[in-house]
Formats: structure tokens, sequence, C-alpha cells
């Protein structure tokens, strides 16, 4: 089914509304064009959320691999379980994404309650950009039952002090975190796809020339938590 071309871009050019765009795409089944907006958008938005976007796109894959094996609510196709798997890691996360990946899984996993269980409140504000709310969820434990929450006063593994330099750049791109332990870094193509993964010791710089031109998302991880940037390789 084809969709007319945009003509209300110039009205509702925002982050919630690309992504409303987006979703309607897919319900439609025009996954290219859905693909083609959140290639865009770190382009395009400069206050977006990078860790959520990275969320969605890891949720838009799902949908894709969904889609490829035809599944219908009305008929019974077994889900991968590395796909349920992928559901419940993103339905953890306290974004806009864990709400879309929740409804995924009640609808295409027939037993979704004994693969999760939660309670979620999300903040009134779409966590679509750096400065949106976030929300405050009560997650229970997959292996012992329990109640665990990360949040403290609203926040979920608060971002450590992290910068890159030279950015943009055509082969190094130094880390500089401080005091903080590097434990790994991982980087990934603006659609979302992981090309580059390795776990830090005493470095604290890496070569990317290998890499094509164009942007990435590089996301590092500290004993403080996990921080996603925008780096240009040129």
């Amino acid at each position: 089914m084809g969709i007319r071309p945009r003509t209300w871009v110039g009205r509702f050019n925002t982050v919630e509304s690309e992504y409303i765009l987006i979703d309607n795409y897919i319900a439609f089944g025009e996954l290219a064009q859905a693909a083609e907006i959140l290639e865009a958008m770190p382009v395009k938005f400069q206050a977006l959320n990078l860790d959520a976007h990275l969320n969605y796109l890891d949720y838009f894959a799902v949908v894709q691999k969904i889609t490829e094996l035809e599944v219908n609510v009305d008929e019974n196709v077994e889900i991968p379980a590395h796909l349920i798997e992928e559901l419940i890691r993103l339905s953890n996360n306290n974004d806009f994404v864990a709400i879309k990946a929740r409804s995924l899984g009640e609808i295409i996993v027939a037993n979704w309650a004994d693969y999760y269980s939660y309670t979620f409140e999300i903040h009134p504000s779409c966590v679509c950009t750096e400065k949106s709310g976030s929300g405050s969820p009560s997650l229970k434990s997959m292996s012992n039952g329990n109640d665990e929450s990360s949040v403290k006063e609203g926040i979920i593994n608060e971002k450590p002090e992290i910068t890159l330099t030279p950015n943009p750049t055509t082969r190094e791109l130094k880390i500089e975190s401080g005091e903080l332990k590097i434990e790994s870094i991982r980087i990934f193509n603006v659609l979302g796809q992981e090309i580059f993964n390795f776990q830090f010791s005493t470095f604290n710089s890496i070569d990317i020339s290998h890499l094509a031109n164009g942007m990435y998302f590089i996301r590092i991880q500290t004993a403080n938590g996990t921080t996603t940037k925008k780096i240009v390789k040129k």
C-alpha cells in the first residue's frame, strides 16, 4: 500500500511528530520509508535523545524480523527466543520505547505475561529529547520476582562525564573519562546496526579510520552508567 508524500512537514517538524509518522509507516507496512526517516533524524535534530533513539532502532529491527516471519495474531507462529528477549530488554528501559515493546510483546507472544511482569509509569512528556522528562518504572525481576528499581530522583544510570576529541575526526578518536574506568565501547551506524564492540583496558583512544565517512553513535559503558554520543568520521 503506497502512502502519499508528506505535505505537512513544515507545520509538524518535531522529534515527536517524526516518531508518530514512523509508527504510521510501520502500521501500513511501509518499512523502507520508516527506515529513511530514522536514518535522517540524528542529523536533523541536534537535541535528539540518542539512548532512546538507539532503543527505537532496536525495536524497529524486531518489527522488521517479525514482519519477515509474517507473524499474525491469528496464526500460530513461534516467536524466536532472541526476539522475545529483545522485547523484554526494551520493555525494561525508562523511555517511550518501553511502551511500544511491551505492547508488541502482548500482541505477538501468546504467554507474554509469563515472560514479563511489571508496573510502569512514564512522564507525560514524551522522552524523545534530552530535555524531556523521564518515567519512574518499578520492574519485577525475571529471576527472583523481587521488585527492583535503579531510579534515583527520576534518573536511571546517571550519565558519566565523557568527552570525545576531535569530533569530527578522520582517524583517531580520543576519549576523556576523567577518573571513570571505561568498561566497554560500542559503535553503531545511523540505522542502529552495531559495527564495533570491544572491552576496554588502559586505552584512551580508538582508531576509526577504517569506517566509512558519516555519522555514528558511540555508546560508552562505565561503572557509573552508560552514555551515548554522536561522532562524525570524515
